[in-house]
């Protein structure tokens, strides 16, 4: 009987380490973005008035999503830049986003168009790059909602 539950307890030790390993296996992945996403949002908070401008940026990354710990966006001509700290999560069609829809614009400022570098650490302090590019027609930050 003594046997019996020695080899119960060796078959349980020998489950914890396997699971003990794969745990820190998939802990040391290195992290990759699969997608990255960029938009403007344009609030119109009144009738008549132009509207307020902001940056959305969410990264869908390979490992999981809530391993992220920070996301840095940086315009790469100018060097504006933004840390998303707290980064919101999202799904859609069963893929999990990490980012952003409330990157504002330096005080009187647009968002620049071009090229931006987009940053991804996760909680290892791992980092991945992405870059992506940000282009919308001048005139929408003009008009009133009438005119949209």
């Amino acid at each position: 009987m003594s046997r019996v539950f020695a080899n119960i307890k060796l078959f349980l030790f020998c489950i914890l380490i396997i699971q003990i390993f794969s745990l820190l296996s998939c802990s040391d992945s290195i992290p990759e973005i699969s997608e990255t996403s960029v938009s403007i949002v344009l609030d119109y908070k009144k009738e008549n008035a132009l509207p307020d401008v902001r940056l959305s940026v969410f990264v869908l990354p390979v490992s999981e999503v809530g391993r992220v710990s920070y996301i840095d966006v940086e315009h790469i001509v100018t060097g504006l830049s933004w840390k998303i700290e707290d980064p919101i999560i999202l799904t859609a069609n069963k893929k999990y986003r990490a980012g952003s829809p409330f990157l504002m614009p330096p005080y009187n400022g647009n968002i620049p168009k071009g090229a931006y570098k987009v940053n991804y650490t996760d909680l290892s302090s791992r980092s991945t790059e992405s870059e992506l590019n940000l282009s919308y027609k001048d005139d929408f930050l003009s008009m009133t909602p009438s005119e949209v």
